[in-house]
């Protein structure tokens, strides 16, 4: 299934156990509603994986994408706590 950010909040697709992120929002919150549409009751996979396109270098090293991003889920997890784990960088 392909969608649009519509899919991220009020919705149950708990069939599913994959996202692919064609974007990354610069709100965390989305990240996370993203990645619990699918871990609901009735999730059987013991993994719900994630998998995000990131900018290129060239533009990377202008925006900070990364580097904002983690810092706010780490931000993020340290008021709420998370056992989650979200842009794990694999080259």
């Amino acid at each position: 299934m392909i969608t649009t950010d519509v899919l991220s909040e009020g919705q149950n697709l708990q069939d599913a156990h994959i996202i692919l992120n064609y974007d990354l929002p610069w709100a965390i919150i989305r990240l996370i509603q993203r990645a619990g549409r699918v871990d609901r009751i009735g999730q059987k996979a013991e993994q719900i994986i994630c998998y995000s396109f990131l900018p290129e270098d060239g533009i990377e090293a202008i925006i900070n994408l990364r580097r904002r991003l983690t810092q706010r889920i780490e931000e993020n997890a340290n008021v709420v706590g998370s056992d989650e784990t979200f842009l794990m960088v694999t080259l």
